[in-house]
């Protein structure tokens, strides 16, 4: 089983060194493709990395590991997610980290399902920080 990660930020190299750690291969995505290269170059031989589309293309589960503005361009392109089980990492949060901008009549994962209408959208990290996973 190959998962894929969209996002080479603190949590979505941490989710994909833990899964190689585990034995699961990792497909990371970026709208750099050298970035997620790079990434997967340090991470080892069970990830590869590129765009996100060819990231997602790989796989049926795609962690969504970028913040919450961005997830409609990151969702964007990673082409047709149809099928695929989307896991919404993000906190929709303000820059200061002040206060919520979706959560009082909505959430983060019911607004990402909206982009994603063929897909099945889960939640889950946003809880954690990248720095306690093993």
């Amino acid at each position: 089983m190959t998962i894929a990660i969209i996002g080479t930020g603190n949590m979505g190299s941490g989710i994909a060194r833990l899964l190689v750690s585990k034995g699961i291969d990792v497909a990371i995505g970026h709208r750099d493709p050298a970035k997620a290269a790079a990434l997967a170059g340090e991470i080892g031989p069970r990830a590869q990395g590129g765009g996100s589309e060819a990231a997602a293309s790989l796989a049926d589960i795609v962690i969504l590991a970028v913040n919450y503005g961005t997830a409609e361009a990151a969702l964007k392109g990673a082409g047709d997610l149809t099928g695929k089980i989307v896991v919404d990492i993000s906190n929709p949060i303000t820059p200061d980290y002040k206060a919520l901008v979706v959560g009082h009549t909505t959430s983060a994962a019911e607004e990402i399902q909206k982009f994603v209408p063929g897909a099945r959208v889960v939640k889950a990290f946003n809880t954690i920080f990248a720095q306690l996973m093993p």
